[in-house]
């Protein structure tokens, strides 16, 4: 079993501040790091569910993680994950939880939901965590701390939020599908990847300023001339980083690989 030790700006009370990509980012790369996979495209599903401990700006609580069992929703309806956070345990934990695969869910599907409730579980928890322990205004009086439940029920909501949703809730999905993207595809990584299977392709490469720093050097981008050769890329790619191939579109599009109104099939 994983301990990860991370952390980034927030408030006192442990509440996320206002991150913005580059900070979820490097709390991405750094799970990476401490996971020894800096360097591997592909995240296993196992490897993740292992991670059973959690320290976040201090925070320090368990992860009670599920990939073995159909999840529900509130109305009993099956959906592809759940992030809890359950305060009348004694324990400060919380719980990330993935319907495993079946015919209906793809294993690249069960992989992105997982990553997607374990980014609630680390931008989150800390701030749940802390609030149950918070004293009363009034000594007399029982603190109430309400148990937390963010469920991922389809596909679509992998890909954004609706804006008629509350800010809040808003930006934490928003949180939890960035952390997603960036665990299971980072952008150096995608960056070789694609670089090497265009090369293969004859799809021109042109090089230009990074347009996501911090980067090293020059960041590229695909000349798409033969646009039968962008989906060959893309299913290539996304069997090596064990996503789908619609997945590595959408990062290649947020990393500035190919403009982000090309259609890829």
């Amino acid at each position: 079993m994983t301990t990860l030790d991370l952390s980034y700006p927030s408030t006192p009370d442990a509440r996320p501040k206002f991150l913005k990509s580059l900070h979820i980012e490097q709390v991405a790369l750094e799970v990476r790091r401490q996971l020894g996979a800096e360097s591997r495209p592909g995240l296993e599903l196992k490897e993740l569910a292992g991670i059973d401990r959690l320290r976040v700006n201090g925070v320090d609580y368990e992860v009670w993680t599920d990939i073995d069992h159909v999840v529900h929703d509130d109305e009993g309806t099956e959906v592809l994950g759940v992030f809890e956070f359950t305060p009348a345990s004694s324990i400060d934990a919380v719980s990330i939880s993935a319907s495993p695969v079946s015919e209906t869910r793809r294993e690249e599907v069960v992989l992105s939901s997982f990553a997607h409730e374990f980014g609630h579980g680390i931008f989150d928890a800390p701030h749940l965590i802390v609030g149950a322990h918070a004293p009363s205004l009034f000594d007399s009086d029982a603190v109430e701390v309400r148990a937390f439940r963010a469920v991922t029920d389809t596909p679509a909501h992998l890909n954004g939020q609706a804006a008629t949703l509350p800010d809040h809730v808003r930006f934490a999905e928003w949180r939890a599908n960035e952390f997603m993207g960036l665990l299971l595809v980072p952008r150096d990584l995608l960056v070789e990847c694609v670089t090497a299977e265009a090369t293969r392709c004859s799809v021109e490469i042109k090089y230009q300023p990074s347009v996501c720093a911090p980067s090293a050097r020059d960041f590229p981008e695909l000349v798409v001339t033969d646009l039968v050769s962008l989906p060959e890329i893309t299913r290539a790619v996304a069997a090596v980083f064990g996503v789908t191939a619609k997945f590595i579109a959408v990062r290649m599009k947020k990393y500035g690989l190919i403009p982000a109104d090309v259609i890829v099939h």
